[in-house]
Parts: C-alpha cells; sequence; structure tokens
C-alpha cells in the first residue's frame, strides 16, 4: 500500500462545481486510470482519498491537496503520466508525492491559507484606506450559522499585489486555516463593500503543520 499526496489546481472551468462533486471527479479519474485504491472498511466501502481543504463554490485554487491510498505498487512519476491522459477537463496536477501512511490527516495539520482576489471596477485607495481601519481592529464580528464570530484573529497578513494584468486590483489576503480557526475571503469583501460575486477568488496556497515527510 502507498500513500501518495497530489498537488492540484481547480481552475475556472469547474469553478462553480462543489466540493463533492470535485471528490467524485477524481474516483472517477482513478478508475479511468484503472489505478487500484484502498477501500475503507464495513457495509459501504468508499475509495480512500481525502480533500485537505473544501473550497467555497465559485472559487478557484491553484494549490489544492489530495492524498489517496493505493493498493498497487506505482512510482508517482507513473502515476502521475496515468492520470495526466485521462484527467478531466479543469483539473491540472502539478506534483505528486509518496508519503509515510502513519502521517496525520491533512485535514488536522491545515494551518494557513492565501487568496488573490481580482476586484473589478474598485477604487484601490479607497479600499486600501478601509483595510488599514479594519485590520487595525481587535474584533471583527460576522454571523456564521447564527452565531457571531470574532473572524479577526485568523486574518493574518493583507498586501496588494502590482502584478495587474487589466484594469481590475489585486488584492491577496493570509488566513489561519485550523478546523475551528478559518478565515473567509467573503467575509472581508462584503466588509469592505465589495461583492464577492463580483469577484474572482483563487486559493494560491494551503500550507500544513510541519511533520516530517
Amino acid at each position: 500500500m502507498k500513500r501518495i499526496r497530489i498537488t492540484f489546481a481547480k481552475t475556472e472551468l469547474i469553478r462553480y462545481i462543489g466540493h463533492l462533486d470535485v471528490y467524485h471527479i477524481w474516483i472517477r479519474m482513478f478508475r479511468r486510470a484503472n489505478i487500484k485504491l484502498v477501500h475503507s472498511q464495513g457495509f459501504h466501502p468508499q475509495p480512500k482519498i481525502q480533500l485537505a481543504s473544501a473550497l467555497s463554490l465559485g472559487y478557484t485554487g491553484s494549490h489544492e491537496y489530495l492524498e489517496c491510498w493505493l493498493e498497487q505498487d506505482i512510482s508517482v512519476d507513473a502515476l502521475h503520466q496515468e492520470l495526466n491522459v485521462i484527467r478531466h477537463p479543469g483539473i491540472e496536477i502539478s506534483a505528486l508525492l509518496e508519503v509515510p501512511l502513519n502521517l496525520p490527516a491533512m485535514q488536522t495539520r491545515l494551518d494557513t491559507q492565501t487568496y488573490i482576489i481580482r476586484i473589478f471596477n474598485g477604487d484601490k485607495t479607497d479600499l486600501d484606506n478601509k483595510l488599514v481601519q479594519l485590520f487595525a481592529e481587535s474584533e471583527i464580528n460576522v454571523e456564521r450559522k447564527k452565531k457571531i464570530i470574532n473572524v479577526r484573529p485568523f486574518w493574518l497578513s493583507y498586501r496588494w499585489d502590482e502584478n495587474q494584468i487589466d484594469s481590475s486590483i489585486l488584492l491577496e489576503l493570509e488566513f489561519l486555516a485550523r478546523e475551528h480557526a478559518n478565515g473567509k475571503p467573503d467575509e472581508i469583501l462584503r466588509l469592505l463593500g465589495v461583492d464577492p460575486l463580483n469577484c474572482l477568488i483563487e486559493r494560491t496556497q494551503l500550507t500544513l503543520n510541519q511533520i516530517s515527510d
């Protein structure tokens, strides 16, 4: 048995495909490539595949993680080649790495996440002034599932990206990505008076707590 971590991109082509559907896309990809996966035990065995973190609907991700457990002995190079041949449109595979079988689940090791937000028709000077004021607050209370939560401790940093390709402006936001301490870019955007639905939001980085891989 082997445990493989795959780094991949969920591109704009499937930005409105939900987390569960992305999971099933990967299952179909393995089946089409005739790669045998380890299955869970019980009455309804499921292929052993784990996505590190769900992306909100409408977001893209250029540095997403998936781990899978293989029954067969196949090299990461051969697996990469097999999956690339049959990969689903909108999925781009960038790297594969064999990791120890006894590592904790990725979901328990998530640390930070970074987003790039393309804002259309925004005034950079005005938004920057609002960002400075908002980031200086000790509390930023938002409603999540009918509960008021202070999300300020989850927001780590922001910066403007100068690599613009059109009239839009690019804002980078970094958050914690832990189970009970995770930031969401749409919450910050709404507080700035920006409609997230009028932006393109891409998660560019997920980091894991360092355990020897």
